[in-house]
């Protein structure tokens, strides 16, 4: 399982990195908002299918 762990670590540096160099010229505040937005749109539908646990009250 740890191969999965380290594939994960891999995958996400290189995409920040490929990131970094496609908006190259773009303000740093502007890039971190539109990634931002992005992963929020498309990370939405996968979150909301998650099932959480239900939270008991004491």
């Amino acid at each position: 399982m740890w191969i999965y762990a380290l594939l994960s670590a891999l995958f996400a540096s290189l995409t920040a990195i490929f990131t970094k160099v496609g908006m190259a010229g773009v303000n740093s505040n502007l890039a971190t908002a539109i990634r931002s937005g992005y992963f929020t749109q498309t990370d939405h539908p996968f979150l909301l299918q998650i099932d959480h646990p239900k939270q008991t009250t004491i």
